[in-house]
């Protein structure tokens, strides 16, 4: 079920014009596909936003006026391989909207084999926060990418101005709380959000070009950059100095 997104004002109007009622205020826990196939059909008819209402823009997620520091909360997924590739993508902003970085928007020569285009429009969206949030982030998800940004020959890399792996905030001497996995350090605070699960079979599916399968990997990644940022309102705590 999709439980993260909130239904702006012209979304409803659009819905009730057009006689969607199953999808009325009403009603507001809708399937997570029809939750994607109504909201496609909506914007390719232009009768609602992509997104949440404005207060944020869809690159940063900086507020009008806010002066503060922004953060974004770093997700990917990838091949099961010691040469990864990169699947999908998403960065939270602290407001809680999930930016997303799907394979058919950012298809390359082909979508199930260049992650080219992908991986550059997240390493140039994290760069548009003065700080990155990731678990196991300074191991897995910054080096994946630029493993990847220096396959495609280019010479960029994502430079986090600070970055936060909050992993080693739930272990060694920092916090006693059992293992150190997301999942079971969001099970321990008892986090609003949860992740979702996956196996194997389910990536190589995705990989294939299964549709579905996809889409299972979509949520999860989504779903795991939300569980971030609940677990990051406990372990900021923390959280004596940032570095890059």
């Amino acid at each position: 079920m999709n439980t993260n997104h909130r239904w702006t004002e012209n979304e409803l109007s659009a819905v009730q014009q057009l006689e969607w009622p199953e999808f009325s205020e009403a009603y507001p826990d809708i399937t997570y596909n029809g939750y994607r196939f109504k909201r496609a059909s909506m914007r390719s008819e232009g009768l609602a936003p992509v997104g949440p209402k404005p207060v944020v823009s869809t690159k940063a997620g900086r507020s009008k006026g806010y002066k503060g520091f922004t953060v974004g909360f770093l997700d990917i997924e990838t091949t099961f391989s010691t040469q990864p590739r990169v699947l999908y993508a998403a960065i939270a902003d602290a407001w809680g909207n999930v930016e997303q970085f799907h394979r058919n928007d950012y298809p390359g020569e082909n979508a199930l084999f260049d992650d080219s285009e992908l991986v550059d429009a997240v390493v140039r969206a994290a760069e548009m926060y003065d700080i990155i949030v990731t678990w196991n982030g300074k191991m897995f998800d910054i080096p994946v990418l630029n493993g990847r940004m220096a396959y495609h020959g280019k010479t960029e890399r994502i430079k986090p101005r600070m970055h936060l792996d909050l992993m080693y905030y739930a272990r060694g001497q920092m916090m006693r709380i059992g293992r150190s996995s997301l999942e079971s350090v969001s099970r321990y605070f008892g986090t609003d959000n949860s992740k979702t699960p996956l196996d194997v079979r389910t990536w190589d599916r995705a990989v294939a070009g299964d549709d579905e399968a996809y889409a299972d990997i979509v949520r999860h990644c989504d779903a795991d950059t939300l569980v971030l940022r609940d677990v990051f309102g406990t372990l900021k705590h923390s959280v004596s100095n940032l570095h890059a």
